[in-house]
């Protein structure tokens, strides 16, 4: 639609000219237009848009006997520990290629006998168990939990039942309820326990805190950067007890064999 702007009649007489105010003139053509034409629409406005917030990174979870990442939520249950054989009728033990952290002790009769800890994993059953030496509180006291043993002397037995651990020794105390004799090796290597369920029954026990100083997640090891490579790792324990330890470039790991070239199992 047009707009025509209004004539004059030939009738009209000349009127002497008036001032205008400002406003006046400002509100007649207002009028005008809006009487004789619309407006064009008004361009809309786009609304804001939220930018994207990137996720925040998560951090890995380490497990704090390893240095490992975790793929799954940390553990939050106590350790498990035993003191396991390592006799020629003991192997292969349960559990043992689980652990997170093994200590190897010289015992009588030139042997050797385990502190094995679990945490990361802990198997449904655990073994075999044997007694303890008096070096075992100092071993076993900084990871507190649990640790499991068939018994010992009475003063190396008092000196780990003084300890933050909470004991289980076979055919003592409550500990003698997750513990039972397998049809599968002779006795005395034979006593294995049942150390996932002990770990879900003493869920009141703390979990452990981190022991030691790891290599941050993709950072090179002091290890790697100053140790020397090596592909086969021997120790003597006594005349007749030498395992050693072979790196197996397949799985990236050194694999342990006994004194007699069995692998450890």
């Amino acid at each position: 639609m047009s707009c025509s702007a209004p004539t004059s009649s030939s009738k009209d007489r000349p009127q002497p000219m008036k001032r205008i105010t400002p406003f006046l003139a400002v509100a007649t053509a207002v009028a005008l237009l809006t009487g004789g034409c619309s407006a064009p629409p008004p361009i809309p406005t786009p609304s804001p848009t939220a930018s994207a917030t990137a996720a925040p990174e998560t951090e890995p979870v380490i497990a704090p006997l390893t240095g490992l990442e975790y793929v799954d939520d940390l553990p939050a249950h106590p350790v498990f520990m035993a003191k396991i054989d390592n006799h020629p009728d003991a192997r292969p033990q349960y559990g043992l290629n689980q652990t997170d952290i093994v200590f190897e002790e010289l015992v009588e009769g030139g042997m050797t006998r385990y502190v094995a800890i679990w945490h990361s994993t802990v198997p449904e059953q655990i073994g075999p168990v044997r007694s303890i030496r008096p070096m075992d509180p100092d071993i076993a006291s900084p990871f507190k939990g649990i640790i499991a043993y068939s018994g010992g002397q009475t003063p190396f037995v008092n000196m780990m039942r003084s300890t933050q651990v909470v004991n289980f020794i076979h055919g003592i105390n409550e500990g003698d309820a997750y513990m039972s004799r397998t049809k599968e090796k002779a006795g005395p290597h034979d006593v294995v326990v049942r150390a996932r369920q002990a770990v879900i029954d003493r869920s009141d026990l703390e979990a452990p805190g981190v022991a030691f100083l790891y290599a941050a997640p993709g950072a090179m090891p002091t290890a790697v950067q100053f140790g020397q490579s090596v592909s086969t790792i021997t120790l003597q324990f006594s005349k007749d007890t030498i395992p050693s330890w072979e790196w197996d470039a397949e799985s990236g790991l050194y694999k342990r064999k006994q004194d007699n070239g069995e692998w450890d199992v």
